[in-house]
């Protein structure tokens, strides 16, 4: 998937995750046989400096890691280093927002009356979004992504969620069929 196009399906996942829950996202390609894939590793990615919390082999990747291990084995699928069938990427963003709460009301003309000052509130916090991207070992083409979106109020608090979302999204692979369900 290339980045502007995972960059507009993270931005429609916005809007909701300031409310509390972790939300989880699926995609994948509706005519790949995932029946074929017995096989993983993981990939890192290249463009992440040695100091990101997901550069590979840090202590965030390596929990990342293990969760995911854990879940996809249970899916019956096995880590190799030579020779995959899959390729996993992970990706997380994380952005600041700001919300305010009071009374407010549009009297027209573009002009709102704001309320008593002393009656707003406000909320700063940071929203973390974790994507992985499942790639075909042969063609290098995603099959499968699953993502992630929460809130927390700091960058420490959304990382003690990454491994509870891994496994959350992961669990979610492979796709089953409709009669599977």
């Amino acid at each position: 998937m290339p980045r502007a196009r995972l960059l507009f399906v993270l931005a429609a996942l916005l809007g909701g995750a300031a409310a509390g829950a972790m939300q989880v996202k699926t995609s994948h390609s509706p005519t790949t046989d995932f029946g074929v894939y017995e096989s993983y590793d993981w990939v890192g990615d290249p463009t992440l400096g040695p100091d990101h919390p997901l550069a590979v082999d840090s202590e965030l990747d390596r929990k990342i890691r293990e969760a995911g291990d854990e879940v996809l084995a249970k899916a019956g699928l096995r880590r190799v280093e030579e020779g995959p069938d899959l390729l996993i990427r992970v990706v997380g963003f994380v952005s600041d927002h700001l919300s305010v709460e009071g009374e407010r009301r549009e009297l027209g003309g573009g002009v709102a009356w704001i309320g008593d000052p002393q009656g707003h509130r406000t909320m700063s916090y940071q929203e973390g979004t974790l994507v992985f991207e499942i790639l075909d070992s042969g063609t290098k083409e995603i099959v499968w992504s699953g993502w992630a979106t929460d809130a927390a109020q700091d960058v420490v608090r959304l990382q003690k969620k990454a491994v509870p979302g891994t496994r959350k999204i992961l669990r979610a692979f492979p796709p089953r069929r409709r009669a599977d369900r």
